[in-house]
């Protein structure tokens, strides 16, 4: 959900986004879907469009990262 983000980094998917509502109801988290407004991609574009870098991850590759008991 976070990275890579095809929207840009910080605009949620609708279908995401209506996916997790249908849980949190079914699994008695939330008792109702919330109003329509709780959903919004204006903030984030609008931060977006000042950004000249990667927003969405296009290039981004995964590392390997070598686990090491307590952290060391």
């Amino acid at each position: 959900l976070i990275w890579p983000s095809p929207n840009g980094i910080g605009v949620m998917d609708q279908a995401l986004y209506d996916q997790t509502v249908n849980v949190a109801i079914e699994g008695g988290v939330l008792s109702a879907a919330p109003d329509a407004g709780a959903f919004r991609t204006d903030l984030a574009a609008a931060a977006l469009e000042g950004i000249d870098g990667d927003t969405t991850g296009a290039g981004f590759s995964k590392i390997s990262v070598e686990l090491n008991p307590g952290g060391e």
